[in-house]
């Protein structure tokens, strides 16, 4: 984010017209002058000679990179996907204007929300579960392999929406959730030990109904005879059988 600000918006990179936001038409009024037909269709034009995809070149090399060594990046695609989508969907003020004059005489800070607050209250999103700090310590730059077969398509960004293309899940997300999980079952497992040899049973619940909706599931394999999840399917039994259960 201190990147950006510093390299792109203070530097007056020209977001504006490199992504072909719109020029706001003016009638006519105060000082401005009157759009005619014609003069929009110039406009549009003008606009359109301007527009470059410069920023999503770059969001791209970032990412070769992050491919290429995901241990010096603590923030995953996700955050640059965002920050792409953010640059054309104009839901913030953060990346409208070409410069910072511009800005100001907009008042963007005053009419618009900022990108980056949306994204600091997502931070957990965007963290890099293969960041290596002790690792990147003595790296001084990096230093990307451009040979063609190094260079890969950007599936996620440029076919994610295609119907007939199901892309693989990128292997950061799937490390991310693998990452959560873990630190769920952690959770799960400290409970367990404080309870300890505590009934795990309900209140008026019997071993038989449990076992009327446990052991089909142990019979398929898909849990071990009362283990991990012996609690969570009695609960589960509980709410599918209802009545019945009092009823054993």
């Amino acid at each position: 984010m201190a990147l950006i600000e510093k390299d792109w918006l203070s530097f007056g990179h020209k977001f504006s017209e490199r992504a072909g936001h719109l020029r706001p038409f003016y009638t006519g009024g105060g000082n401005s002058p009157a759009v005619t037909p014609s003069s929009a269709v110039s406009m549009v034009m003008d606009t359109t000679r301007e527009q470059s995809p410069v920023f999503t070149q770059f969001l791209d090399c970032v990412w070769q990179l992050l491919v290429q060594k995901p241990y010096a990046f603590q923030f995953n695609e996700r955050f640059l996907l965002v920050l792409h989508d953010h640059l054309y969907s104009c839901q913030f003020g953060t990346l409208i204007g070409n410069n910072e004059k511009e800005r100001k005489e907009l008042r963007l800070e005053e009419r618009t929300y900022s990108l980056w607050g949306f994204m600091k209250r997502h931070l957990t999103e965007y963290i890099n579960p293969l960041y290596d700090a002790e690792r990147c310590r003595n790296m001084d730059i990096l230093v990307p392999d451009i040979a063609p077969q190094q260079l890969r398509l950007w599936v996620m960004m440029y076919n994610r929406f295609e119907e007939g293309i199901h892309p693989r899940e990128p292997l950061l997300s799937a490390l991310t959730i693998l990452k959560d999980h873990s630190s769920s079952l952690e959770d799960h497992l400290q409970l367990l030990e404080k309870i300890g040899g505590a009934d795990v049973f309900p209140m008026g619940f019997h071993e038989e109904a449990f076992d009327r909706v446990y052991q089909p599931a142990v019979r398929c394999g898909t849990v071990s005879e009362y283990g991990y999840f012996g609690a969570r399917y009695c609960s589960a039994a509980v709410e599918i059988m209802g009545d019945d259960v009092q009823s054993l």
